[in-house]
């Protein structure tokens, strides 16, 4: 659902890569504000995403030993190495709440893995630290595909009190079954974002 892109990546990216950083930081800023507004003293503050954990666990990460040459780099490079790493399962809707909902309808689930102490370079280190994070979600695609868009979210997060339908409403765009009046605000809200295609 990112601004209008005519690249042949077959992943959507930024058009202006650098309003990237702005862009982060606006995100962070607008997250302190959602964290502050969603745990006011005396409440114990969560995680701003995927609040609800289900449960870490201990674990062994281990390199294929079959892995193709072709990706045999960085955490790769070792066919049969292992690594120590932790896994964190979780629920990924923005508050504390029910598993499943009114509807029987379950969200999305999380599961991070973090593989400890990978050596050679890293964008950031963790805590002086050399770790690698793989992040995941039980849906076929990640809800968005660039700063811009998880902007755009936070943005609807902060006015609409958690409630993200607005961020989704354009994938129903082309939904003939919605309402005119519906799929005439989706339009009109697509043209303000410069959303020119939300598949």
């Amino acid at each position: 659902m990112s601004q209008s892109s005519q690249s042949a990546c077959p992943f959507e990216h930024s058009e202006d890569p650098s309003l990237e950083t702005e862009q982060i930081k606006k995100t962070a800023d607008l997250t302190v504000d959602l964290i502050n507004t969603r745990y006011p003293p005396p409440k114990a503050m969560l995680r701003g995403v995927h609040p609800k954990s289900h449960g870490c666990v201990n674990a062994t990460f281990t390199v294929n030993a079959d892995i193709q040459p072709a990706y045999q780099f960085g955490l790769f490079a070792e066919p049969g190495r292992q690594f120590r790493a932790v896994i964190r399962f979780s629920n990924a809707a923005a508050l504390d709440g029910p598993d499943i909902d009114k509807d029987g309808k379950h969200g999305s689930r999380g599961m991070a893995i973090k593989v400890l102490e990978v050596g050679g370079e890293v964008l950031s280190e963790d805590n002086g630290c050399h770790n690698q994070d793989f992040l995941m979600i039980n849906q076929p695609m990640f809800a968005f595909a660039n700063t811009e868009d998880y902007l755009r979210l936070t943005k609807i997060l902060v006015r609409d009190h958690d409630v993200p339908t607005c961020f989704f409403a354009p994938l129903r765009a082309g939904d003939l079954t919605l309402p005119e009046q519906q799929r005439v605000a989706i339009l009109a809200y697509m043209r303000a974002e410069g959303i020119t295609d939300a598949a």
